[in-house]
């Protein structure tokens, strides 16, 4: 882990990593190694190691390190990228490519969790579904992008025990459209927080506005509670631009919206 973490990229990489480091890795974990691992010798371990519970047993490490392990591990965000490099041209003339969903801890500030699978053989909801499933959601909050969006998820995690944020985009046409009706004009919002950033020659500020979901959507996504809509406002000596951002949650308190929400460098945006 200490290698990966180091930049290494091959057996070789990690057999010169342990090489230099040998000293302090002896006197770190208690050993006496008069020699250090060679480059054979890690393809072997990678060969039998049982990933899985490698996984679990890291994952089990890394909650252990929160003050109040799992109590306080309240949100997780989901992200998925594609692996540079995977893409591969099929005899149809399609691409498949090897992708990899992530589930983030906000607590620790790294991944949790991470699954890995062939776009050919399953897809960013399955996998993520699949991850989640191996973890206790009870009482945590679920954060998303708008490839989640569906009825199926958003009630699947309701029934696990969690809240859900998931953001809405044009890809749910009518859910978006009935929410971004909902913050036209002079319309009456309940609540409203903002947050403020300057760094790196930029300025930013987060406009929160949230209201309980009217009767509609409630009826179509059953356990919604609130809608919100973010507008993040960049100033640079380039100018000024503005993005606005809508969301759908299960949370009922408004103020916990916002503190799962403007958080600068992490949360909803």
């Amino acid at each position: 882990m200490l290698g990966i973490l180091s930049d290494c990229r091959s057996s070789r990489d990690l057999e010169a990593f342990a090489k230099r480091h040998r000293e302090a890795l002896n006197q770190a974990l208690g050993l006496n190694f008069k020699r250090w691992p060679t480059d054979a010798t890690f393809l072997y371990l990678f060969n039998k190691a049982h990933l899985e519970q490698f996984g679990e047993v890291l994952q089990a490490w890394m909650i252990s390190q929160i003050p109040g392990g799992a109590t306080t591990l309240d949100q997780l965000v989901c992200d998925g990228k594609t692996l540079k490099g995977s893409a591969i041209e099929t005899a149809d003339g399609n691409h498949r490519f090897v992708a990899q969903v992530t589930v983030y801890a906000r607590a620790l500030g790294v991944a949790l969790a991470q699954k890995n699978y062939d776009t050919h053989e399953s897809s960013e909801r399955a996998a993520l579904k699949e991850l989640l499933s191996t973890m206790n959601l009870e009482g945590k909050l679920i954060q998303a992008d708008a490839l989640h969006t569906t009825q199926a998820f958003f009630g699947w995690c309701l029934k696990q025990g969690a809240d859900v944020a998931l953001t809405v985009k044009t890809n749910q046409p009518t859910l978006h459209r009935q929410i971004h009706r909902q913050f036209e004009g002079k319309r009456q919002i309940p609540f409203t927080a903002t947050a403020e950033e300057k760094r790196h020659g930029r300025d930013t500020r987060w406009e929160l506005r949230a209201k309980e979901a009217p009767a509609h959507i409630k009826e179509s996504w059953p356990g919604s509670a609130w809608i919100v809509e973010l507008i993040t406002t960049k100033t640079t000596r380039k100018g000024t631009s503005s993005v606005s951002h809508l969301f759908i949650t299960s949370i009922r308190m408004p103020i916990f919206v916002a503190e799962h929400t403007l958080r600068p460098g992490d949360g909803l945006r």
